[in-house]
């Protein structure tokens, strides 16, 4: 017996190991977020610039949340969607002007992220372990 845990003692622990890896790693996900560049218009519309093919699921009315901005996490509704070469340019409609105009402070320039889905940390985690 002391002769078998010493011949594949750490054979089996390293394998114990990459299997509780494994599981932990296929059961997590980590949200994704892309970021987004505001431009408040004095009509309370906002163009939302975001990178190309970011926020292709989204269709006319949809509601979305910009997080992370410095007024705080907003909800929007997306008023229509235009490709450009660089960017993605989405006009966005605050759900509620007043307040949202109110807590911008004057600002027209706004930084955030919007959250587009769920990536597994399985897959994050190979793909650290191919691009090496």
């Amino acid at each position: 017996m002391q002769r078998f845990i010493i011949r594949y003692g750490v054979f089996t622990i390293l394998l114990l190991m990459l299997v509780g890896i494994y599981l932990i790693a296929s059961r997590y996900h980590i949200r994704s977020k892309q970021p987004v560049t505001l431009v408040v218009q004095a009509d309370g519309l906002c163009k939302a610039y975001t990178a190309p093919g970011a926020n292709s699921l989204l269709t006319m009315g949809d509601t979305l949340v910009v997080s992370q901005m410095p007024c705080g996490d907003w909800p929007f509704v997306l008023k229509s969607k235009v490709r450009e070469p660089q960017s993605e340019v989405l006009m966005l409609q605050p759900v509620n002007p007043a307040q949202f105009m109110a807590n911008t402070q004057g600002n027209t320039l706004l930084n955030g992220y919007v959250f587009d889905g769920e990536e597994s940390m399985l897959r994050l985690i190979w793909q650290k372990v191919v691009s090496r």
